[in-house]
């Protein structure tokens, strides 16, 4: 308790002290125990930690390629999907496995602190991709962040560890036509990637001797604590584990001793990336596939500092790139819908009209009070962070996303479609807003299920332009009406005991907005996605013309490609996507070892 108090008054002395007053006792600080000691700290716990160790795929990504070496896999992006294939299929040694990243390795302080993820956003290792204006949004573009570096998207999102419903498995496995993909099929790779650090989760559900670290919230905020106690759709600790989804409990994420664990920090460790037969190449920008005249895949070619180079395939190019990025370089190579290759001039290797289509993503919008009490707002200082950087503790610990719940916005619903994300913290903009400098507390609102399908056009012929986006958000009139009622019924909550004690003033939606014509505008002014693109190349039965890949990931009408990433997904997982997309991984990885 002492110490405690000593603490606090220590905060509360320096808090009181202008710029200059720091850095004359920071400096005076540094001449009492000696400059060797703070050069000694800031070398162990900030240059040693998060600079030196996360170069470990430098003498990789610095190899040459040449030209006439064949490699056995060719795998096109270095997120989720990419990093769980190199190292499986990398086990064999008799294997050669390429993975090409259009990024940067993951030498980078801010994927690694929890909290950080926003301040990647619209910067270099972010893909920055923005929709063209949605007329069902009264000509709004939405803003759609994709990770540009090793790890992919896993360096910047709010690492929920989280699988979606049981049921959306089972829907593909009847879509695909393929009981393998039924949920007590897959449920052994989710767990095989899973290193599940709380021993009181059940071992049916979770894994406990994979790589990807899965762990408890460290610090969960009070406020977080107050909402859970305030919704009224039931207490789950686990949404995990089984067919029970619905309720509301503290979310488990993907971290590892309070530092993100991203796909490249999980799958490409230094044991990994020791191995003769694995090549790692960043900042190699694929621009496109060539096939022979009998359409088999031949070479990969990509841009790497400006220069063009191409690499020869041996058995298969497998595109990771994501729900963008893996339409894009199909359509750029010549695979799609004809009539768009044609408009740009690319000549037509094979006409799949699905490739592009089925666009889905999760949407959400937020709400957002003030209080007196303290909330993840103020907490942006240096102290806070160096308190981060030397045993990883204190507010940057935080993903951001504490809680979330999952419910019916309707009792017609078979299954949750809506889920709510509480925060000791607000949503808007994808945190390039504030509406005040003081604390505040709230949740978003999220629409799982979709019934909207969005759709790809390429803008030009050049792997450097970006593909345009068509998400048609809210162009169903059914997710209108489920967002509007899943949003009034999480509003709901910040008036019950315990939490309306701490709401001072509704900030967002404000307490103007209250019909469903006013949340209605709401919305579609201050909706965000929730970063979860996919279908885009959907698995599916082949009698199908829509339909991109069989249910093993293998692109149709061409021989030697695979697609293994959330474009794939039939339907989008009413959860979130990067567990998914291990688990995927990890699949399509043994149905490929099958055939060795």
């Amino acid at each position: 308790l002492k110490m405690y108090k000593l603490k606090e008054r220590v905060k509360n002395f320096l808090k009181g002290l202008t710029q200059k007053q720091l850095v004359a006792l920071a400096l005076g600080v540094t001449g009492a125990i000696g400059a060797g000691t703070v050069v000694s700290f800031f070398y162990r716990n900030i240059y040693k930690k998060y600079l030196v160790c996360r170069l470990k795929v430098a003498p990789h990504h610095a190899k040459e390629i040449p030209r006439a070496t064949p490699f056995d896999y060719v795998i096109i992006g270095g997120g989720a999907g990419g990093c769980v294939l190199a190292a499986r299929l990398s086990e064999n040694p008799k294997m050669n496995v390429l993975l090409l990243e259009a990024g940067h390795s993951d030498a980078n302080l801010e994927a690694k602190v929890p909290i950080a993820f926003p301040q990647m956003f619209k910067k270099e290792h972010d893909w920055n991709y923005e929709s063209q204006p949605e007329a069902s949004l009264d000509g709004k573009c939405m803003y759609s962040p994709r990770g540009k570096l090793l790890g992919g998207s896993t360096n910047m999102n709010a690492h929920i560890y989280n699988r979606g419903h049981p049921e959306d498995y089972n829907e593909w496995a009847n879509i695909t036509g393929d009981d393998s993909w039924r949920y007590e099929e897959v449920l052994k790779y989710f767990k095989k990637s899973e290193k599940q650090t709380n021993p009181q989760m059940d071992q049916q559900y979770h894994g406990s001797k994979g790589e990807l670290y899965v762990t408890d919230q460290m610090e969960p905020h009070n406020m977080t604590h107050f909402l859970i106690e305030s919704q009224d759709v039931g207490f789950n600790p686990d949404s995990n584990a089984g067919y029970k989804q619905e309720g509301v409990g503290l979310v488990q994420r993907m971290t590892k001793y309070g530092e993100r664990c991203s796909a490249a920090d999980a799958f490409l460790n230094e044991r990994v990336l020791k191995r003769k037969n694995l090549v790692v190449k960043t900042n190699a920008l694929v621009s496109r596939l060539s096939f022979s005249s009998d359409k088999k895949i031949e070479a990969v070619h990509y841009v790497a500092h400006g220069i063009p180079n191409k690499v020869l395939v041996r058995s298969e190019a497998i595109l990771c790139a994501g729900a963008f990025n893996t339409p894009h370089v199909l359509m750029l190579s010549g695979v799609g819908p004809k009539k768009e290759l044609e408009k740009h001039g690319i000549p037509v290797v094979a006409h799949i009209p699905g490739i592009g289509q089925n666009l889905q993503d999760h949407i959400m919008a937020g709400i957002g009070y003030e209080t007196d009490h303290e909330s993840l707002c103020t907490k942006e200082n240096v102290w806070n962070l160096l308190q981060w950087l030397y045993n990883q503790t204190g507010p940057y610990v935080s993903n951001v996303v504490e809680a979330v719940g999952f419910f019916k916005s309707n009792e017609a619903e078979e299954r949750p479609n809506i889920e709510a994300l509480i925060a000791p913290a607000y949503y808007r903009d994808n945190g390039f807003k504030k509406i005040t400098d003081r604390n505040c507390f709230g949740a978003a609102t999220v629409l799982l299920r979709p019934y909207s399908r969005g759709y790809l056009t390429l803008r030009s012929n050049k792997p450097t332009d970006p593909i345009d986006i068509h998400f048609n958000f809210l162009s169903d009139s059914r997710d209108r009406q489920a967002l509007i009622d899943g949003f009034k019924r999480v509003r709901s909550w910040f008036q019950r005991d315990p939490i309306a004690a701490y709401c001072k003033k509704e900030l967002l939606p404000g307490d103007d907005v209250q019909t469903d014509e006013q949340l209605l505008a709401y919305l579609k002014e201050e909706l965000m996605t929730v970063y979860h693109p996919s279908c885009t190349c959907r698995m599916g039965s082949l009698d199908d013309e829509m339909t991109v890949v069989d249910s093993n990931g293998l692109l149709r009408e061409v021989s030697g490609v695979r697609i293994v990433d959330a474009s794939i997904m039939p339907n989008v997982v009413a959860g979130h996507t990067t567990a998914p997309v291990y688990m995927m991984a990890e699949k399509i990885a043994d149905v490929i070892k099958a055939f060795w």
